[in-house]
């Protein structure tokens, strides 16, 4: 059996493994932040390197709309198998690297522990991708 046919096996292992955790900490944090200025209609986050969800699941929980990226196409497949995914949770899922993919103006982009895995010669242009999707008054959350 050759690597690729053994992929998605272990990503789905993976997810499972991790999606059950809670969000991290910093989600936490920048999703307190913005409760507390207050409630606002609509508001989109944008999570680079979605894996099994455990982020999402927590930005869906409170009402977000979400576009969940990753480049593994069975991270999409294990958030919506989720049990804990929230009937009518605006979802969106797409497969992409964080280099070719791109997203809305938004308020709010999350990466836990996924952006050490882009390429360093396409982190600057993933940066400033970040840095000029957000509107105003809107944060990244995550660990670089």
């Amino acid at each position: 059996m050759n690597a690729a046919a053994t992929t998605p096996d272990r990503w789905t292992g993976y997810y499972k493994k991790t999606g059950s955790r809670p969000p991290r900490p910093t989600l936490l944090l920048a999703l307190d932040k913005f409760d507390d200025e207050g409630a606002a209609m609509s508001r989109l986050a944008v999570d680079l390197g979605a894996g099994g969800g455990r982020d999402v699941i927590e930005m869906l929980r409170r009402s977000w709309r979400v576009i969940a990226i990753d480049a593994e196409p069975e991270a999409g497949a294990a958030i919506r198998a989720r049990n804990d995914l929230p009937s009518g949770a605006e979802l969106e899922t797409r497969v992409g690297r964080f280099e070719d993919a791109d997203w809305p103006v938004c308020d709010l982009v999350n990466s836990s522990f996924a952006l050490p895995l882009c390429p360093p010669e396409s982190f600057p242009g993933v940066w400033a991708k970040i840095m000029h999707s957000l509107k105003p008054g809107g944060r990244f959350s995550g660990q670089l």
